[in-house]
């Protein structure tokens, strides 16, 4: 859960625990002394002191509770409920996929371009690196040509790619900063999948976050064969993300674009091409090979999960895994991949 929210659970926490009532108490202490200012010159410093005081006290209290809870297994319980009530307020945008901003460089750069509300953001991965450099120059010709306000970052987690598209991409994480990315994606989805089982969704295809996330995990696995992927948004939006040559498609349509009715306005129109390729599309079936791996520690894991490309059943596997890595096995590759 610290790995999925930060800093978000703790505030969450104090926000559930004791709000901040310090403004009430000072309007209605003023309220009590009013006209009290015509013979005391610094009654406003005196109510002031004395709610900082209430304060200090509140804390203590509340730092001795939290200290009893946590001596019991009732905090687990407790903790449950303040990640579900994150998760009520919590939508399928960039700042889940991204995280919490920490010390570390990627998070800083890429919540600096998701603040912007006017710039867009394309995050790309991939195995192949042939296919993943001919996807990030179409996406720069595409930027220049339109005068675009649009950064781009390779955030998969084959090394030997990030070395190479790094030189193309305005970001590329470093040989441990995708390896936190995707291990914290990863629990993202757990948490997601048993906040799903806790509030009663029988039907997990119909949440879009999770499908979201499982689509992303699913592109970067290391038993996937899929040479680029790509997920476009603008500010903290998601636009669109899917399979490297259904999104350069796109991108290859932009020179009829002037015939759409959002010409304009490149987020429309990108949605509008998207969704009229994916219509007329034929080959929905015929797809590089994606994979969804799941801990088995999980409360609930899946019978059956649909394929996200072409919507069959994937297969299932068992594998026994010995890695001896501080990031889990889940997210450890070989020094050559």
């Amino acid at each position: 859960m610290t790995f999925t929210w930060g800093s978000q659970l703790f505030n969450e926490e104090r926000t559930m625990i004791s709000s901040d009532i310090m403004p009430s108490l000072e309007n209605e202490l003023r309220e009590s002394t009013s006209g009290a200012d015509r013979v005391i010159d610094d009654i406003d410093k005196q109510i002031h002191n004395f709610a900082r005081e209430v304060r200090k006290k509140i804390n203590v209290w509340v730092y001795d509770i939290k200290m009893k809870m946590k001596s019991s297994f009732r905090s687990y319980n407790y903790t449950r409920e303040i990640e579900e009530e994150l998760w009520l307020k919590e939508s399928w945008n960039l700042k889940l996929v991204v995280g919490t901003t920490s010390n570390r460089t990627f998070k800083s750069r890429l919540h600096q371009w998701i603040d912007d509300d006017e710039k867009y953001i394309l995050l790309c991965g991939g195995n192949n690196i042939k296919r993943v450099l001919e996807f990030v120059l179409k996406v720069k010709e595409v930027r220049s040509k339109f005068q675009m306000n649009m950064k781009i970052a390779y955030v998969g987690r084959r090394r030997k790619i990030i070395e190479e598209v790094s030189r193309a991409c305005d970001y590329a994480f470093t040989r441990y900063e995708f390896k936190s990315f995707w291990a914290r994606l990863h629990s993202v989805a757990s948490s997601r999948i048993q906040y799903l089982c806790n509030v009663g969704v029988l039907d997990e295809r119909s949440d879009e976050i999770l499908q979201g996330l499982r689509k992303l995990l699913s592109y970067e696995d290391e038993c996937t064969t899929i040479g680029s992927w790509a997920l476009l948004g603008k500010g903290k939006r998601i636009i669109a993300c899917d399979m490297g040559d259904k999104m350069l498609g796109v991108l290859n349509e932009h020179e009829k674009w002037k015939n759409i009715e959002h010409a304009n306005d490149f987020e429309q129109t990108f949605k509008d091409c998207y969704e009229m390729l994916n219509t007329s599309s034929s080959s929905s079936n015929q797809h590089s090979c994606c994979a969804l791996n799941y801990s088995s520690n999980l409360d609930k894991i899946p019978e059956i999960v649909s394929c996200f490309q072409c919507d069959q059943n994937m297969h299932k596997f068992v594998t026994f895994s010995c890695c001896h890595d501080l990031t889990n096995y889940l997210y450890c590759y070989q020094d050559g991949d």
